[in-house]
C-alpha cells in the first residue's frame, strides 16, 4: 500500500512538473516573438534613419 502511495505521489509530481515546463515553454515563446518584433522594428528605425540621410 505504501509503495503504490508513493508511487501516485511521484506521478502527481511528474504531472504538476510537466504542467510547469509547458507554461515556462510557452512563456518563452512569447518573449521570443515579442524581442523578434522588436529587433524587426529597431531594423526598420535603422533603415529609416539611413534612408533619411541619403
Amino acid at each position: 500500500m505504501k509503495s503504490r502511495k508513493q508511487t501516485e505521489e511521484l506521478t502527481r509530481q511528474e504531472f504538476e512538473l510537466r504542467v510547469k515546463m509547458e507554461e515556462t515553454k510557452k512563456k518563452f515563446d512569447m518573449y521570443k516573438a515579442k524581442m523578434e518584433a522588436l529587433l524587426i522594428s529597431q531594423l526598420e528605425l535603422l533603415k529609416d534613419d539611413g534612408n533619411e540621410e541619403n
